[in-house]
């Protein structure tokens, strides 16, 4: 069965928070559990491969009498097999190879008929429904957590000064949709709340920059994580592309190892062990997101 890594989470994982975050917590510890039940799914496929895998080890029993499968399976599968099944009358059958490949080429085609294509297809959805609210999750945390932190702080964040340089982005976050890089983003300084966005990795790194102006750099750190890149842009190109690779995309995710196949205009290959690599490290910025922001509050006095 798939499993993320996570346990599900409550307020009570932190200690110290401060109480008007409580909700900006919970909402995001809701989300996050409700993305990582998604992957319950995959607990069904285990049933149904147990069932028939019953199934043809009994009609391996009909035809020979024994549960001796000889190269069929592997020797730990032959074990598995002996120690899980039902007790069945032992008849005096005689065995017939021909009558026994038949039978598990039934079964097989059975398989295939019935139950790739739902089974497939069910995972494809479940695996693009978990990126997309994984996303989601993160983003409506970022803007949450730091419209609280305004209230919380209404005089220090009066004006949202930014600071005195430009924002540096990386590559991978000033490629835009025609392939140009931008070294540093446009976000202005001094301006007014009502103009913070959060639709993209750049909006919230643009909107924290503007709001955080001074003893910054452990939110930026956690912020600027290159997981919160990969996971945006697999996200766009399934909402977007259809799941379809565009350049765009494999300039945003040029230089990771888990990409390496990925080819333009190509359906791009997902798994759930792609899912996992996605989407742990995003949840674990979130938390650690929470933390610093709580952090920075308290050590610093609405002024």
């Amino acid at each position: 069965m798939f499993k993320m890594g996570f346990r599900p989470i409550s307020i009570n994982r932190l200690k110290g928070l401060n109480i008007r975050f409580q909700g900006v917590y919970e909402n995001f510890a809701d989300n996050l559990n409700a993305s990582l039940a998604l992957g319950a799914y995959t607990g069904m496929v285990g049933v149904m491969a147990n069932y028939l895998g019953y199934r043809l080890a009994y009609a391996v029993f009909k035809e020979t009498a024994s549960f001796n499968l000889d190269r069929r399976f592997s020797k730990a599968k032959q074990t598995d097999i002996e120690l899980s099944r039902k007790e069945v009358n032992r008849q005096d059958i005689v065995a017939s190879e021909k009558r026994l490949a038949k039978a598990h080429d039934t079964l097989v085609r059975e398989l295939i008929d019935y139950g790739k294509r739902p089974i497939t297809d069910g995972m494809d959805v479940i695996i693009r429904a978990m990126i997309i609210f994984a996303w989601t999750t993160f983003e409506t945390l970022c803007e949450d957590l730091l419209e609280k932190t305004i209230d919380i702080r209404p005089k220090t964040f009066a004006v949202l000064k930014g600071r005195n340089q430009k924002r540096a982005m990386p590559a991978w976050e000033g490629t835009d949709l025609k392939g140009k890089v931008h070294p540093f983003s446009d976000v202005k300084r001094m301006v007014g709340r009502s103009r913070l966005t959060y639709r993209s990795v750049k909006a919230i790194r643009d909107s924290y920059w503007l709001v955080f102006h001074k003893n910054y750099g452990r939110i930026d750190r956690i912020i600027k994580h290159r997981s919160i890149d990969n996971l945006h842009a697999v996200r766009n190109v399934l909402v977007h592309k259809g799941g379809i690779v565009d350049q765009p995309f494999l300039d945003r995710i040029a230089g990771v190892p888990q990409f390496s196949k990925a080819q333009d205009n190509a359906l791009l290959h997902l798994d759930f062990a792609m899912v996992k690599w996605l989407i742990r490290p995003v949840f674990a910025r979130g938390i650690s997101l929470i933390v610093a922001v709580n952090r920075w509050v308290r050590e610093h006095p609405d002024a």
